[in-house]
């Protein structure tokens, strides 16, 4: 037999007397909270180090997402900069296929040699801050303009608006493809832009056109001639002299032709027989209603009036030393009473000659794009014009020439003009890889 102090009872025996249960229980869950303590330590802390993790990697992250949109927004100002100096003119309108602009990280005079179809030109950026998106030297991702050709580089894209499609490679505002690389530190962003100057579409009605009640052309004389007036539609890239002894159907367009001269008035032929040494190429329009000619120039332009003006900006009352772009002349500043007198003389220019007055041409003049005076024009010398001429003056005009031709041509207008109007359209817009 047991002994009573041999019994199976397992309860704990403390100083010689049996641990109370509660006692036994309460020393077990201080153990399990001991453990499940160093457990959500253990996992806080793994979920504090991954949160450190996860930060760091988002701040890595976040620095490159901003210097990578840094470099877009480099990139978009070294487009900028190429769209400005296409309207300034500093990139050729060579009408060239294989034309190339470069336009380098560097000071004028500094910039490198390149080939025939290039042309280099040194930053506009101010010294000492310059934007990182181009090169010092050549490198095949210095900021770059071309024309948009076809893969053989031997055709031209234009973009006109009247036209459908409006991109064709017959008539119209060349296309510009600039292509800008943005850097900050290693990372680089690259766009790609196609662009044109501002759309301008003419609306003459001829060659030559006035409302003059006096018009004399001063055909048939022995000392004068050959007097040409072409309102087949010519060419942008017609060079200078072409069409000075008949027709020229080689720079023909082929549609948007106008008159050869158009008037409200009989024309006097220089008391001669008409069209013995003046040639007209296209219809000869006389005694047509004055309601059809311009109300103003920008008339003449498809423009509204309030267009035209902000384009043409303010006018000038001297002869500019050059002319291109839009030249503004007007000696009082109100608008198209006709009162200014200026004299051309021995002059090369392009773009839009407007002239609130009247205008004397003596020597040898060629210009590109459109004439329009609203005074009497006078011509004395020779002239070579490709674009247009419009005389409002309602009392006279007389070309008493030696020698003179006018060949009609609209992409001539809108190109000249657009030059000077500091506007560019975007056609399209993409990020290259």
């Amino acid at each position: 037999m047991r002994r009573p102090e041999e019994s199976e009872s397992s309860t704990p025996v403390l100083a010689g007397r049996p641990m109370p249960d509660r006692v036994w229980k309460a020393a077990g869950e201080r153990g399990m909270a001991l453990a499940i303590a160093v457990l959500v330590l253990l996992v806080l802390s793994l979920f504090a180090a991954a949160m450190m993790t996860s930060v760091n990697t988002e701040t890595k992250v976040a620095g490159n997402n901003l210097r990578s949109s840094q470099a877009l927004n480099v990139a978009e100002a070294g487009a900028a900069e190429a769209s400005s100096r296409i309207c300034s003119g500093d990139v050729p309108d060579s009408e060239n296929p294989r034309m190339v602009t470069q336009i380098f990280l560097t000071e004028p005079g500094s910039v490198p040699v390149m080939g025939t179809d290039t042309t280099a030109i040194a930053t506009s950026q101010p010294t000492g801050s310059w934007l990182r998106y181009s090169t010092a030297g050549r490198d095949p991702s210095a900021l770059t303009v071309t024309y948009k050709t076809d893969a053989a580089r031997s055709v031209i894209y234009r973009y006109d608006p009247s036209l459908n499609p409006a991109i064709q490679t017959t008539s119209g505002t060349p296309i510009y493809v600039i292509t800008s690389t943005g850097r900050i530190g290693t990372d680089r962003r690259t766009i790609v832009a196609e662009v044109v100057t501002r759309p301008i579409q003419p609306n003459l009605l001829g060659s030559m056109s006035t409302r003059a009640s006096s018009v004399k052309l001063w055909c048939g004389a022995a000392t004068h001639g050959p007097f040409i007036y072409n309102g087949m539609n010519h060419r942008a890239n017609t060079p200078i002299g072409d069409g000075v002894t008949g027709p020229d159907p080689e720079n023909y367009v082929g549609w948007g032709d106008v008159s050869a001269f158009w008037c409200t008035t009989s024309i006097q032929w220089g008391g001669n027989v008409a069209f013995v040494c003046c040639t007209p190429i296209g219809a000869v329009l006389q005694n047509q209603p004055a309601s059809s000619f311009y109300p103003g120039p920008w008339a003449a332009l498809s423009l509204k009036q309030a267009d035209f003006y902000t384009m043409a900006g303010t006018p000038r009352k001297a002869l500019p030393t050059t002319f291109k772009g839009i030249t503004f002349l007007d000696n009082d500043l109100i608008s198209q009473n006709g009162t200014g007198k200026w004299t051309l003389s021995g002059a090369s220019g392009e773009g839009l000659l407007y002239v609130d007055g009247d205008l004397t041409i003596s020597g040898d003049v060629y210009w590109r794009g459109l004439i329009y005076t609203e005074g009497e024009l006078i011509i004395n010398g020779n002239i070579w014009v490709l674009g247009g001429v419009v005389v409002a003056d309602k009392t006279r005009c007389a070309v008493q020439h030696i020698q003179a031709t006018f060949l009609y041509s609209a992409d001539t207008i809108a190109q000249t003009i657009a030059l000077g109007t500091q506007g560019i359209y975007n056609l399209s817009w993409h990020e290259s890889p």
